[in-house]
C-alpha cells in the first residue's frame, strides 16, 4: 500500500467514526425515529455523500451500532465468566453472571441507550432485533452453566422443560428486569433486584438449599 493510499484509508476511517459516534449519540437522545441523516452529517461535519460512501442507510448504521454493542457485551461477559474458577458453584456462577450483566448494562450502556433500544424493537425497527436473537452468546452461556450444574447433579430441570428452553427463561427474566428498570427509573435498583429475582428462580432449581453441603 503506498503512503497516498493509506492516508486516505486513515482518512475514511476517521470520517466513518465521526458518522458512527454522531449517530451513536443522536439516537441514544432522540430515539431512532426522530434522528435523519442530514441530522448525523451535520454533527458528524461530513457530506451527506460521505455517509452513503460507508453505510448503505440509517437502518444499516443502527444495526452496525447495535451489532457491535452486543459482540461487546457478550464478549465482556464471556471473559467475566471465564475467569470464575471452576469449583464455583452453580448458584454462585449465575448470581455473579447476572451481577457482571446489570454491571454492564448499567454502567457501560446506560438506561437510555436501553430504553431506546426497546423502543427501537417495539417498533420493530430494521436492525433492532439484533440484540433478540437466539444465537447470542449470552443464552450459549446460561446452557452452559445449566449443563454444569446438572453433570455436578445439584441442578434439576422441570420434566417439560429443555436446557434451551431454560436458558430461554433465564434471559427473558433479566429483560424483564432491564424492562423495569427502564419504566421506573433510577429509584429501582437494577442489580439488587436482579439478584433477588434470580434467587428466587435458583430456589426452584437446585437440588440442595443455598448454603447447604
Amino acid at each position: 500500500m503506498t503512503y497516498n493510499s493509506e492516508r486516505r484509508k486513515r482518512k475514511a476511517d476517521a470520517t466513518k467514526m465521526k458518522i458512527y459516534a454522531s449517530a451513536r449519540q443522536l439516537f441514544t437522545v432522540n430515539g431512532y425515529d426522530a434522528v435523519t441523516v442530514s441530522q448525523i452529517v451535520a454533527m458528524a461535519g461530513v457530506s451527506k455523500g460521505s455517509f452513503y460512501v460507508h453505510f448503505a442507510s440509517k437502518d444499516e448504521l443502527f444495526k452496525t451500532l447495535i451489532l457491535d454493542k452486543v459482540e461487546m457485551s457478550d464478549a465482556n461477559y464471556l471473559e467475566f465468566f471465564n475467569a470464575l474458577p471452576e469449583d464455583t458453584p452453580t448458584d454462585e456462577i449465575v448470581l455473579a453472571f447476572v451481577g457482571r450483566i446489570a454491571d454492564v448494562l448499567v454502567e457501560d450502556i446506560g438506561r437510555e441507550r436501553m430504553q431506546a433500544l426497546y423502543k427501537a424493537q417495539l417498533a420493530q425497527t430494521a436492525g433492532s432485533d439484533v440484540a433478540l436473537s437466539y444465537t447470542r452468546a449470552l443464552y450459549n452461556m446460561f446452557s452452559h452453566v445449566l449443563r454444569i450444574g446438572i453433570e455436578r447433579g445439584d441442578v434439576r430441570l422441570p420434566v417439560s422443560v429443555s436446557l434451551q428452553d431454560m436458558s430461554r427463561h433465564l434471559v427473558l427474566a433479566i429483560r424483564g428486569v432491564t424492562y423495569e428498570w427502564c419504566a421506573r427509573g433510577a429509584e429501582f435498583d437494577f442489580k439488587a433486584q436482579a439478584l433477588q429475582h434470580f434467587r428466587i428462580i435458583l430456589d426452584g432449581l437446585l437440588l440442595k438449599p443455598r448454603g447447604v453441603g
